[in-house]
């Protein structure tokens, strides 16, 4: 009897050895139901998020538009003082700045800061997203260094675009060196 008792407990494993780790020893529970899991923790999530940013959007946009009056491209060019060699850099950057906030472009002021400009967009848009609309308006390429301080007006932050672009043709001007492709 003692014999048999011995090797009893000799074959029993310590409770630890029998309880599941989370995670650990169970492959359902390693890959399979955590994938699950999550995906399915997303799928339910993406419709909310995207509701919200269209609310944010269009509540966004019914600030913005708000009480403001249409600029012509005249008063505009004025009230910024450019020379007519940056008038179309510009009107160009003002139409792609409006093509991605979903604007019209002679509600665009140059005293908007382009934080609040950016605010228009989707998910709060990038400064990169006004390069690339820059580059398809001009049919041209802007060079990888651009200004990064979002709190500009809407009329600094182009100048100094503008300033960047002029730099980066005098650099190849000189250099002899064919364009390098851009920021796109």
């Amino acid at each position: 009897m003692q014999r048999r008792l011995e090797s009893m407990v000799r074959r029993q494993r310590p409770v630890s050895d029998r309880v599941l780790p989370l995670g650990e020893s169970n492959p359902v529970l390693t890959g399979g139901l955590l994938c699950a899991v999550v995906i399915a923790g997303l799928l339910v999530m993406m419709p909310v998020i995207v509701a919200l940013e269209r609310r944010r959007l269009r509540r966004a946009r019914a600030r913005f538009l708000r009480g403001r009056r249409t600029l012509p491209d005249a008063a505009f060019l004025n009230r910024v003082g450019v020379s007519a060699n940056e008038a179309a850099f510009f009107l160009a950057a003002r139409r792609a700045m409006a093509e991605l906030s979903g604007v019209p472009a002679e509600m665009i002021h140059p005293e908007d800061t382009w934080r609040s400009l950016m605010d228009l967009q989707w998910d709060n848009g990038f400064l990169e997203d006004i390069v690339f609309g820059l580059e398809r308006e001009l049919g041209t390429t802007l060079p990888y260094a651009y200004p990064t301080d979002d709190r500009l007006p809407f009329a600094v932050y182009v100048r100094q675009l503008a300033v960047c672009l002029e730099r980066a043709k005098e650099g190849q001007a000189e250099s002899g060196a064919a364009p390098d492709g851009g920021g796109s």
